[in-house]
């Protein structure tokens, strides 16, 4: 349930009870609780859903949660683990084919 603040008295309402307040204080505006966003009257009646606590907590961190049945995307360590296998795999070939080469220049030496 969103929650506003007067920003003529400073009392917290309820949307439920926001009409109520409208009519008794007569405040030109209140805040949203979770977002902070400033609204009338009018727009306040529009804004039925806000921020979760997660997303005002994490901020810019915040990943949603995927729907059910969908494939989680891979995070980012994930992504990083692969690419240093993948950097590995290939260091460890052409260190393989380093070491044949030099396996090869060291018959010519004996010969």
């Amino acid at each position: 349930m969103v929650s506003f603040s007067c920003d003529n008295c400073g009392r917290v309402v309820n949307k439920p009870k926001l009409l109520g307040h409208f009519q008794q204080c007569r405040p030109s505006s209140v805040s949203c609780i979770a977002c902070n966003n400033r609204f009338t009257f009018e727009t306040s009646q529009a804004h039925t859903q806000c921020i979760s606590e997660e997303q005002k907590v994490q901020g810019r961190l915040f990943r949603p949660k995927p729907a059910a049945g969908s494939r989680p995307t891979p995070a980012k360590t994930d992504l990083k683990r692969k690419k240093e296998e993948e950097s590995s795999s290939s260091s460890s070939s052409s260190s393989s084919e380093s070491s044949s080469s030099y396996e090869a220049r060291k018959k010519k030496e004996k010969t």
